[in-house]
């Protein structure tokens, strides 16, 4: 009898569930965007300033290094090497990291001037 209540009282607590949905915390969901734009827009503004922190070095390389602010010593095998030698090649992936994320940039803020539209 003892063993019956035991698998029983597990049985019924296998069936109950919790109904709590949560969403991340760090994400924004498209109905809550469009709930409240205003209340939106600083947020999705700081999304895509978060996207110029990440490679604000990569940007800062790739003026100063092709400009005449620098003088290097010897070689390098970095990829930023081809920038200061006048060497750019479409297979530099720096410069392909560069280009991919000031497009996503641009693309984020187009997005956003939709939404404030």
């Amino acid at each position: 009898m003892k063993k019956i209540l035991t698998i029983a009282l597990a049985a019924a607590c296998s069936f109950t569930a919790c109904d709590i949905e949560r969403l991340p915390y760090d994400k924004y969901s498209a109905d809550k965007i469009t709930e409240d734009k205003q209340a939106s827009l600083d947020i999705l503004l700081n999304g895509c300033y978060a996207q110029l922190k990440g490679w604000s070095d990569v940007m800062h390389r790739v003026g100063e290094y092709a400009g005449d602010n620098m003088m290097i010593r010897g070689s390098s095998t970095d990829a930023f090497y081809t920038f200061i030698s006048y060497q750019h090649t479409p297979s530099n992936y720096r410069l392909n990291t560069f280009w991919n994320n000031s497009y996503k940039v641009i693309s984020q803020a187009s997005d956003l001037m939709k939404l404030v539209e």
